[in-house]
């Protein structure tokens, strides 16, 4: 049976995200925008990990350009991930031209430490060359040698923070778009015919992705598949690092006066 996955999108731990979700979630929710423009959009990404926030939410400001085109739903995860240094997406490394992304692995810090992911290899993309019993490469019938692809085995820096990747093996990122709130009148849809380079924004427009890990098999073909991006939390900006200093700053000062009281 040939297998192919459609389900693809071609400081301080207190400053993160909120604490909980929310039965209903709009614009007004978002906390941390990015960009600039009169129109709105929001991006929401689904780990589906079971941990606390496992879905998060940012919100994207833009205006067309000269000729009138929006940007896409992959210009808009781009630049989030560029405004926001606890977000990290890795594409495969096949597919990493704007129209033609293939989304491998996001990453997100939690504590904003700096910390990176150590990203795996997908099932399809050779890791390293297969050596025989006395470590000489394994040659194939043209002479070249074998590669052994990757077991798509990254993982994230903490416990806390979350991490998926996958392609063949793991699962895979689904991308789901809706030109209304998802959350209120609208509804989510995956769409077959378009990925998220394919997607040009519109004012108020949703676009989400989850990591799917459910495969279903049809006419001889199987693919990883998602529920819905479940209700988000809102990220929360990232402090300036002024900000940290005086909160750091603030902290000793208590500090202090407590040991001139005792004193």
């Amino acid at each position: 049976m040939k297998r192919i996955v459609i389900c693809l999108s071609f400081l301080l731990g207190l400053f993160a995200a909120s604490s909980s979700a929310q039965s209903s979630f709009d614009f007004s929710n978002i906390n941390f925008w990015i960009g600039t423009g009169t129109n709105q959009s929001a991006l929401v990404i689904d780990w589906n990990d079971g941990k606390a926030s496992e879905t998060l939410a940012w919100g994207y400001n833009w205006n067309a350009d000269a000729e009138g085109n929006s940007p896409t739903a992959l210009n808009m995860l781009l630049a989030i991930a560029s405004a926001d240094p606890r977000l990290l997406v890795s594409p495969h490394p096949k597919y990493t031209s704007p129209s033609y992304f293939g989304l491998y692995s996001i990453y997100f810090n939690t504590t904003n430490d700096g910390s990176l992911a150590t990203v795996g290899v997908p099932g399809d993309y050779g890791d390293h060359i297969q050596l025989d019993v006395n470590s000489n490469p394994v040659l194939d019938s043209h002479g070249d040698p074998v590669w052994v692809n990757g077991q798509e085995l990254g993982t994230g820096a903490l416990a806390t923070d979350h991490y998926k990747e996958g392609w063949m093996i793991n699962g895979s990122w689904c991308y789901f778009s809706a030109d209304q709130n998802p959350y209120g009148a609208g509804a989510w849809i995956s769409p077959w015919d378009f990925g998220m380079s394919g997607r040009s924004l519109v004012n108020g427009s949703w676009d989400g992705l989850a990591f799917g890990t459910d495969i279903v098999y049809d006419s001889g073909y199987s693919y990883f598949t998602s529920s819905d991006p479940s209700t988000p939390v809102a990220v929360e900006p990232v402090p300036e690092p002024s900000s940290v200093a005086l909160i750091l700053l603030g902290l000793l000062g208590v500090g202090s006066y407590r040991k001139l009281r005792r004193s």
